[in-house]
């Protein structure tokens, strides 16, 4: 990777996922307030069908492009590398004509029985020109992060963001729509648009970079087993993830109902904890989206080398990494953040839900990295199973808990919780068995937990204090810095420090370096 560390990388996509994040957000309060809270109910249970077509068709080539990218690339073999474009983006446009003739033909039985709501239809049915235009994208901007260059995959996701936030708006205010349905649509051609612009993009960029592809005749290819290998766990994992999550999704409205709340209002808390609360919380875990973006090239290609204790370290700093940041990045929305999405969102229900979702948003973190790191030494099958499992629990929590009286809502963020936290561990056991790694339990998990309690506290004191005489944005600067300030101190004095985070020692950098020259040729 260029630079000659993780922390390239880390710090490319953690810069590019900053910007993003903050573009996406402000995007998001913008289209919360035009659009109403049962507008982004109806969204997120359009998107939720559209996340299980993209399981099936794309997730596991997408993986299937960073993993085989990397592991080829750092061995040389770039003529194998663009065959293996060749075949991910064939069995692409195969795979999504056959999800194309499924939803064009089943559109009204999909939208009306499945996901319970008519207005979903013609939204669905036009996502499917956006999919195959994401999955022309996915496919370059992942190869690209494979062979370390993460440039353009940056660019492309700042432009895309970009163009879709002129996009949408661009197509709300010429349609001038009556109903939630066009609505939606309006959204979603908005989305087809900035597609267009990414994957030009970055279909342009491979075009000047590309090599003449290996040509495999008369023999047995072995890619397609490698390819099958790759992508077939991972298109279950997040198949059967998403699928879960999707019930889930349709389910809430459907058994929120059952406790007498009507309709609409149960499609607006959807909108409201998915489309307001959410968001709101993990806005500052765009370092996370960079280091887990980073990593997995960098964990394939230790793998691929047989670097075992590269792959354990590199680990190890992306548990601590994220650990360090998710864990305060949430706690620390606890006092400030109910007002600040009640301000934003301009909707009193945003903020309703902050402090317990809070709890979870750290797990949640901690999960995607534990099964982004699984996926990366070879594990894609276990990483399957335990996102199954957690689906499986979550998916319970809802179904039982919440036509339970005076539980309700809370029942969803407590399956949220639960379901992250079973991952987790099984994750852990298994990368544990897999790599020998040693669990810094006290460093991963309880120093960052023990460090944030008095930092919490002290903003929630300061907050309380300052809250009624500044306004907000200076009350929320006045709380959280000195909380911050408080939490690296302690840190720092238990040990942890944060500058070694991605830094390979001297001698690991040495030892890296002689992999890579006498490691085996191709």
């Amino acid at each position: 990777m260029p630079g000659g560390s993780l922390l390239y990388g880390a710090s490319v996509l953690t810069l590019t996922g900053l910007t993003t994040q903050l573009i996406g957000f402000i995007y998001r309060i913008l289209l919360s307030r035009a659009v109403g809270a049962e507008a982004m109910g109806i969204y997120h249970l359009v998107i939720s069908a559209y996340s299980v077509m993209l399981s099936v068709c794309l997730s596991g080539l997408t993986t299937a492009s960073l993993r085989l990218s990397a592991g080829m690339y750092a061995l040389g073999r770039k003529a194998r590398c663009a065959r293996l474009i060749k075949k991910l983006l064939s069995i692409f446009f195969l795979l999504s004509a056959g999800c194309a003739v499924m939803v064009f033909g089943f559109s009204g039985f999909i939208s009306e029985n499945i996901l319970n709501d008519s207005r979903t239809r013609l939204g669905l049915v036009l996502l499917i020109p956006v999919m195959l235009l994401t999955g022309v994208e996915n496919v370059f901007k992942t190869h690209f992060l494979g062979i370390g260059r993460v440039i353009p995959g940056a660019l492309s996701d700042v432009g895309e963001i970009a163009v879709r936030m002129m996009a949408v708006f661009a197509v709300l205010t010429l349609a001038k729509p009556d109903n939630i349905a066009v609505t939606v649509a309006c959204i979603v051609i908005g989305m087809g648009v900035s597609e267009v612009f990414s994957s030009s993009v970055l279909f342009m960029t491979y075009r000047k970079t590309a090599v003449r592809a290996e040509e495999v005749r008369g023999q047995k290819d072995p890619l397609n087993k490698q390819i099958f290998r790759t992508a077939v766990p991972v298109a279950l994992t997040n198949f059967a993830s998403n699928l879960l999550s999707s019930a889930n999704s349709v389910m809430i409205p459907a058994r929120m109902a059952l406790t007498g709340m009507a309709k609409s209002d149960a499609v607006a808390l959807l909108g409201t904890m998915f489309g307001m609360s959410l968001p709101m919380i993990t806005f500052p875990m765009a370092f996370i989206d960079g280091l887990a973006g980073a990593i997995v090239p960098s964990l394939s290609e230790g793998m691929a080398k047989g670097d075992i204790g590269a792959v354990r370290r590199k680990i190890s700093k992306a548990f601590l990494g994220v650990s360090l940041f998710a864990i305060p990045s949430a706690a620390l929305m606890i006092p400030v953040g109910p007002d600040i999405a009640r301000l934003l969102f301009g909707s009193e229900a945003a903020g309703n839900y902050m402090t317990p979702l809070c709890f979870c948003v750290s797990v949640l973190e901690l999960r995607s990295i534990s099964s982004i790191i699984l996926t990366s030494i070879g594990r894609e099958s276990r990483a399957a199973l335990h996102f199954i499992t957690g689906g499986a629990v979550q998916t319970a929590f809802t179904w039982f808990g919440t036509t339970i009286p005076g539980v309700g809502v809370y029942a969803i963020i407590a399956g949220l919780a639960a379901s992250g936290l079973v991952t987790l561990i099984l994750n852990i056991n298994c990368i544990v068995s897999t790599t020998g790694l040693r669990v810094r339990f006290v460093s991963w998990f309880v120093c960052p937990c023990v460090a944030v309690l008095p930092a919490e506290l002290l903003a929630a004191f300061i907050y309380a204090d300052v809250s009624g005489t500044l306004s907000l944005p200076f009350a929320v600067l006045v709380s959280v810095l000195p909380a911050i300030a408080l939490y690296i101190l302690l840190i720092r004095a238990m040990g942890i420090k944060h500058t070694e985070l991605f830094f390979l020692r001297k001698e690991e950098g040495m030892k890296k370096r002689l992999a890579i020259n006498n490691g085996p040729k191709p």
